[in-house]
């Protein structure tokens, strides 16, 4: 039966970091240490209802001073804002007011050169999250509807063809059957084809096509129907 033969070795080492181990330590306490932050909710306050983020969907090659250009001329009435780059892709807004901040949120979506301007509430975590802007809120009117179905209560579940509803603006029996459509505050899927409209048979009727309108629609895609089209198909 053979012997195992051990072997020892020596290895030689110049220079030992001893700045180096004494910082491994240290990290490594770091980790096992619980930290306790103080908090302040009232600096949540100062950008909450004073500042979003957006993005420009559809054209990644458009320079910030081109934005901010437009945008000047755009909401020039709303006062001081400020403007600055908070990620790749990503711009945060910054209003003096609160009336200021609440206007574009309000009247969103807003357009740039023909592009959309995505926009979210600034993120109190202090994380943007990047999907978020794959979904965009549009006003979108139901046409060619049978009088009939000129309903209220009809939007709720005709908006969940293309998104998911937000809220309408109300009107009276009266003012909906003038008008002819309905219309409504949706949160869509701009990476996916945008829904144009859908078919409805009613009873001892012909197939009827309602039609969706989507208001302030940035440029199109007319192959794939997409908003936020970057690559070339």
């Amino acid at each position: 039966m053979e012997k195992e033969v051990q072997v020892s070795l020596d290895v030689l080492v110049d220079v030992v970091d001893k700045a180096s181990g004494k910082l491994l330590e240290r990290d490594s306490a770091m980790e096992m240490e619980m930290l306790e932050l103080f908090e302040d909710i009232t600096l949540e306050d100062i950008v909450s209802n004073k500042a979003c983020v957006g993005k420009i969907m559809g054209c990644k090659d458009m320079p910030n001073s081109v934005v901010k250009k437009r945008l000047m001329g755009i909401w020039r009435n709303l006062g001081v804002w400020r403007m600055k780059k908070c990620r790749e892709g990503v711009l945060g807004f910054f209003f003096d007011t609160e009336v200021g901040c609440s206007f574009v949120m309000d009247k969103y979506p807003w357009l740039v050169n023909g592009v959309l301007l995505n926009l979210k509430p600034w993120p109190l975590e202090g994380e943007v999250r990047m999907a978020e802007f794959e979904v965009a809120r549009y006003w979108v009117q139901f046409h060619d509807l049978p009088t009939r179905f000129l309903s209220g209560d009809n939007t709720t579940i005709i908006a969940k063809k293309a998104g998911e509803f937000v809220k309408t603006n109300e009107k009276s029996k009266f003012e909906l059957v003038r008008r002819g459509y309905l219309r409504c505050w949706l949160d869509v899927w701009i990476t996916h084809p945008l829904v144009v409209g859908f078919f409805i048979k009613p009873d001892g009727k012909e197939e009827t096509w309602i039609q969706f309108k989507y208001e302030k629609l940035p440029y199109l895609c007319f192959n794939c129907r997409r908003l936020a089209h970057i690559e070339k198909m």
